[in-house]
C-alpha cells in the first residue's frame, strides 16, 4: 500500500514543490514519473480532482506519489453519495474504464488507497472477502482485479493460444461495459447470495443508474453480470451439438456483440480464478459453443436448414475420401447416425469411424475368437493432456457402465464421454481419458487392460467389476486429500423438449461414473446423450436420459425422487480415490 502513519508524519514536513517538476495545470505536477498535488487543500476545494488524478496517472503512465496517495486517503470522506452521482467524477471514471488494456493498473491504484470501494461501494463490499468455493484461490476483491488484469493483457498478447481472443478484444467497440461487468460480476457474494449472479445483476443495475449508462449499455451490463457463468456452464454441462442448446443460449445473449463480450469475460474469469479453472479441454468446449451460437445469431432462420446442407456436403466429402466399396456403408452411416453426431464430427473423424465400423462388423461376420468384442481405436492428444478412445460395438444394456468400469480398473480418469447410437443397433462411444497425473493414456499395458476387461464384461453378463475396482483403489497412489465439494443431484424436465436432464456434481473418485451409470441401469433409465466433465478432482456431469420403458421424459415425481435417492446412495457409498 501507499500510506502508513509514519509516511503521513513524514509528508507533513516535506515541501510540496521541488525544483525538478513539470506542472499539469494548477492542480498537479510530475516529478520522477510520480504525480503530486500542487497544494494540500486541493481536494477540499476541488473534490473532482481526486478522480482526475487517476485519469492523469492512466494517460501519462504515472504512479501516485506517496504524498498524493496520502492526500487521497485522508480525503475519502469527500466521496459521499453526492460525489458518487456527480457528473464530473462520473464522466472521468467512465473514460478510465474505456481505455482498452490500461484499466487494471488504475483500478488497483484506486483500491490501494480505498478510493475504488468508496466510489463503487458494490465492489468495496468484496474487500478481503474469502471465497469458500471450489477452485477459487484469491479473495473476492483480488480475484476481480486479477480478472481485469487478464483482460488488459489481451491488448498486446502474442500468445498463439490467445490471439483469437485478442482479435475479439480489438473489435470491441464499448470496453466500458465489459470492464464494469468484470468489476461487478461477483459483487453478489458480499451478501451471501446463492446463486450470487442474480444479486450481482441487481448491484450492476444500481451502478448503471448512478453512472447514467445508455439503455443499450445498461441492458448489456446486466446481461453480462447475470450470465457471467452461463457460457462456461452451458459448454461443459449441455450438449452443444444439440440445436436446442444453441438456440436457448442464443436467445439469452441476443446478439453477437454480447456474445463477444461474454466470451472475453468467461476467459478472464476462468484465468483469474485458478489454473485448474481454465483447462485446454474446457476452453475447447467454450469455443465450440461460441462458434455455434455465432452461426445461430448470424441467421436464425436458416440455422437448421444449414445443418441439413452441411450434412449432405459431409457425405459427399466422406465419399471422396474412401474407396468406392464403402458406398453402402457410407449410405447406412448417414441414414442411421443421429443428427448431433454430424454436428460434432468432421470428415477425417467420420472416415476413421467408418473404418472402425467395418472392422467391428467384419469380426462379427467372420465369427472370430471374440465376436462380441468392441472394435477400439486409441488416439493420443498430447497438447490437451488426454487420449481419445473410440469404441464400436452392439448397443446393449449397461454398455456405458461397462466401458466406465473398464477404465476404472487401470485406473484412467474419464474427462468426457459422447455416445452415438446408430439406428441399426450399433453404437459409437467416444471417451476422452487421462491417467491419474493428468497425462494421456499411452502405456500399452493400460490400453490392453481396458480392451481385455471390456471384452470379458461384454461376453459375460454376470461380470463383476467391483473386486477389480477395489483392487485398483488399493493399488492406486492417492494424489492428496479429497476436495471439499458438495454432492448435488438435480433432475430437470424443463430445459430440453425431449430429454430429462440429470445434473450431478460430486467429488471425483475411482469408480464413481461406473457406480452412477450402474445405478441408472438398475432404474431402467437410458442415456442417449451425456456431458461428462472432470476437473481438478470434481465430477460435473449432465446426463440426457429417457425412461427405458417408453423412451419418454421421466416426469413421474415419485420416480424422480427414487432416482435421486439411488444416485445419492451410489455416489456416497464409494471410496475416496480421485479418479474414476
Amino acid at each position: 500500500g501507499y500510506v502508513t502513519s509514519k509516511t503521513r508524519a513524514l509528508f507533513s514536513f516535506l515541501p510540496l514543490i521541488g525544483s525538478d517538476k513539470t506542472p499539469i495545470g494548477d492542480s498537479f505536477f510530475v516529478q520522477n514519473k510520480q504525480l503530486y498535488p500542487a497544494r494540500r487543500d486541493l481536494f477540499r476545494t476541488e473534490p473532482e480532482q481526486m478522480m482526475r488524478a487517476f485519469q492523469l496517472a492512466q494517460e501519462r503512465g504515472l504512479d501516485l506519489s506517496p504524498e498524493l496517495a496520502d492526500l487521497v486517503s485522508r480525503s475519502l470522506g469527500l466521496v459521499t453519495r453526492t460525489y458518487q452521482y456527480a457528473r464530473g467524477p462520473r464522466e472521468i471514471f467512465k473514460a478510465i474504464l474505456s481505455q482498452k488494456g490500461r484499466v487494471g493498473r488504475i483500478l488497483r491504484m484506486m483500491h490501494r488507497v480505498d478510493f475504488l470501494g468508496r466510489y463503487i461501494p458494490e465492489f468495496g463490499q468484496l474487500t478481503c472477502l474469502v471465497q469458500h468455493e471450489f477452485l477459487h484461490r484469491y479473495t473476492a476483491d483480488e480475484h476481480t482485479l486479477v480478472c481485469i488484469d487478464k483482460l488488459d493483457a489481451l491488448a498486446e498478447t502474442n500468445d498463439p493460444e490467445l490471439i483469437a481472443y485478442r482479435k475479439i478484444f480489438e473489435q470491441l467497440e464499448d470496453p466500458l461495459v465489459l470492464y464494469l461487468a468484470l468489476l461487478l460480476h461477483d459483487s453478489g457474494k458480499a451478501v451471501g447470495a446463492r446463486p450470487h449472479s442474480e444479486a450481482s445483476a441487481l448491484f450492476a443495475q444500481r451502478v448503471a443508474a448512478r453512472l447514467q449508462l445508455s439503455s443499450e449499455q445498461r441492458k448489456s451490463l446486466i446481461l453480462l453480470v447475470d450470465h457471467h457463468l452461463t457460457l462456461s456452464k452451458t459448454a461443459q454441462q449441455r450438449n452443444v451439438d444439440d440445436p436446442a442448446t444453441v438456440t436457448e443460449f442464443g436467445r439469452i445473449v441476443k446478439h453477437q456483440r454480447n456474445l463477444n463480450k461474454l466470451m472475453l469475460l468467461t476467459l478472464a474469469d476462468g484465468q483469474g480464478t485458478s489454473p485448474e479453472a481454465w483447462s485446454d479441454w474446457k476452453e475447447s468446449l467454450v469455443w465450440e459453443l461460441f462458434h455455434e451460437t455465432s452461426r445461430y445469431l448470424a441467421d436464425q432462420k436458416s440455422y437448421y436448414d444449414q445443418t441439413k446442407i452441411e450434412r449432405e456436403s459431409l457425405q459427399s466429402a466422406v465419399s471422396e475420401s474412401l474407396s468406392p466399396d464403402y458406398a453402402e456403408e457410407i449410405e447406412a452411416h448417414f441414414e442411421f447416425m443421429p443428427d448431433h453426431y454430424f454436428r460434432a464430427t468432421d470428415v477425417p473423424e467420420i472416415v476413421e469411424h467408418l473404418k472402425l465400423f467395418r472392422s467391428f462388423l467384419e469380426n462379427v461376420s467372420h465369427s472370430g475368437e471374440s465376436p462380441l468384442a468392441a472394435a477400439t481405436k486409441w488416439k493420443i492428444v498430447p497438447e490437451q493432456g488426454h487420449s481419445v478412445v473410440t469404441f464400436c460395438t452392439w448397443e446393449r444394456e449397461r454398455l456405458l457402465a461397462k466401458i466406465a468400469g473398464s477404465f476404472s480398473v487401470v485406473p484412467l480418469n474419464i474427462l468426457s464421454a459422447d455416445v452415438f447410437p446408430r439406428g441399426d443397433n450399433v453404437v459409437l462411444s467416444i471417451f476422452r481419458v487421462c491417467d491419474t497425473n493428468a497425462r494421456p493414456a499411452t502405456h500399452p499395458r493400460d490400453l490392453q487392460l481396458v480392451e481385455e476387461t471390456l471384452r470379458r464384461a461384454l461376453e459375460d453378463e454376470s461380470f463383476d467389476f467391483l473386486p477389480l475396482i477395489e483392487k485398483a483403489r488399493r493399488q492406486s497412489r492417492r494424489l492428496g486429500p479429497a476436495i471439499e465439494f458438495p454432492t448435488r443431484i438435480a433432475i430437470d424436465n424443463k430445459t430440453h423438449p425431449s430429454y430429462t436432464l440429470i445434473e450431478i456434481q460430486a467429488p471425483d473418485r475411482l469408480g464413481l461414473l461406473y457406480d452412477v451409470l450402474s445405478g441408472l441401469d438398475r432404474e431402467n433409465v437410458l442415456i442417449p446423450l451425456s456431458r461428462i466433465n472432470t476437473q481438478a478432482g470434481a465430477a460435473i456431469d449432465t446426463l440426457y436420459v429417457v425412461d427405458g420403458a417408453n423412451h419418454a421424459k421421466i416426469s413421474d415425481s415419485h420416480r424422480v425422487r427414487m432416482i435421486q435417492q439411488h444416485l445419492r446412495t451410489a455416489i456416497l457409498s464409494g471410496g475416496g480415490a480421485k479418479s474414476r
